[in-house]
């Protein structure tokens, strides 16, 4: 009787002559590398659960395909799993960006999804060109939650309050609260050139 040779990952398909793996773990392989289908296999047979963060950290770890982004890795590593039988969720909310134009597009995003919309402006009372506004600036590490209340402004007001913001939060003061953390943006900022300075 002619036994088939099952897959090394997956353990269900047989294998072509002379291989170790099927053909869908094959292209597994050239996205995760063998130590990463490996743990990818352990992770869809637990079954449980995987916060965000070990998601990413898992990708940054294995993940060798073509893709840039961790959203996107992480995207796909939850394909791979559901693929394999895994039906758990990767749980909690991970910060896809670092840039200073994503953070605004997610923040207005999630203004447009929670904040009820104003049919004036609360200044003035206008109801031309009405825009949102952080009473801490997005820039200056404003999040879009009801801690950093949002008003609704007209553009005339709302520039006019943005004038003030600069004369308020200018680059003097950011220095100021700097000063106060020197030693540690110095510190970390020679633990990128320590290969350097040994």
């Amino acid at each position: 009787m002619n036994m088939e040779t099952l897959c090394r990952f997956c353990k269900i398909k047989p294998v072509r002559k002379n291989k170790e793996h099927c053909r869908s773990c094959v292209i597994r392989v050239k996205t995760w590398g063998i130590d990463g289908t490996t743990e990818l296999f352990k992770l869809a047979r637990e079954n449980a659960d995987i916060p965000i963060q070990e998601a990413v950290e898992f990708c940054h770890k294995y993940y060798i395909g073509k893709v840039k982004h961790s959203y996107e890795k992480a995207w796909i590593m939850k394909t791979a799993m559901i693929i394999i039988g895994w039906s758990g969720k990767i749980v909690g909310r991970h910060k896809m960006y670092d840039d200073y134009s994503h953070n605004r597009a997610a923040a207005f995003s999630y203004l447009q999804r929670n904040y009820d919309k104003k049919d004036s402006c609360e200044k003035c009372g206008s109801k031309e060109e009405l825009h949102k506004h952080h009473i801490v600036p997005v820039k200056w590490g404003g999040v879009c939650f009801a801690s950093n209340m949002v008003i609704t402004l007209c553009k005339v007001c709302h520039l006019e309050i943005h004038k003030n913001l600069k004369v308020v939060l200018n680059n003097d003061y950011l220095m100021e609260i700097l000063a106060m953390h020197w030693s540690e943006i110095v510190r970390r900022a020679e633990s990128t050139v320590n290969f350097i300075l040994r």
